[in-house]
């Protein structure tokens, strides 16, 4: 079994909708979240900003650590 991670730009939510419902119709789908658009919190905070680059450093560790220990 391999699991997968994507993320994917749709145009609106109707094709969110209907991508899910296709995905969801010929996989089983174990997770599936739509994220937050963040680009002017994260051009406006010094403090979200921060926060992004530490959990993409601790996300990067993450790979490192399993990647060489399994």
């Amino acid at each position: 079994m391999v699991k997968l991670n994507i993320t994917l730009e749709l145009k609106d939510d109707l094709e969110v909708s209907q991508f899910r419902s296709w995905l969801e119709s010929h996989i089983e789908v174990l997770d599936f979240t739509i994220l937050p658009d963040t680009q002017k919190l994260y051009e406006n905070n010094e403090q979200f900003r921060l926060l992004v680059k530490a959990e993409k450093k601790a996300k990067n560790d993450k790979r490192k650590f399993i990647n060489d220990n399994n």
